[in-house]
């Protein structure tokens, strides 16, 4: 759904800074956490605003995907 919506449009970002990227390992599976700074359009609203996002990635026969995603204006 993620790329989805960068293909058709519906998500153009003109600005993408991160920071305060955080990695935890735990066995088979890494969890991932960074500030991102945000300046674009998602469908019809403009964004201008600092996100933490957490991704949680787990291996699958040596294949990475992801299987938990949150993001969240702070």
């Amino acid at each position: 759904m993620v790329l989805e919506n960068y293909r058709s449009g519906n998500s153009v970002f003109t600005t993408i800074k991160s920071s305060d990227q955080i990695i935890n390992l735990i066995e088979d599976t890494a969890v991932v956490s960074m500030k991102l700074e945000l300046q674009g359009k998602y469908f019809d609203e403009l964004i201008s605003s600092p996100f933490r996002y957490i991704r949680v990635w787990k291996s699958f026969h040596d294949v990475l995907k992801v299987i938990a995603v949150c993001g969240v204006e702070i």
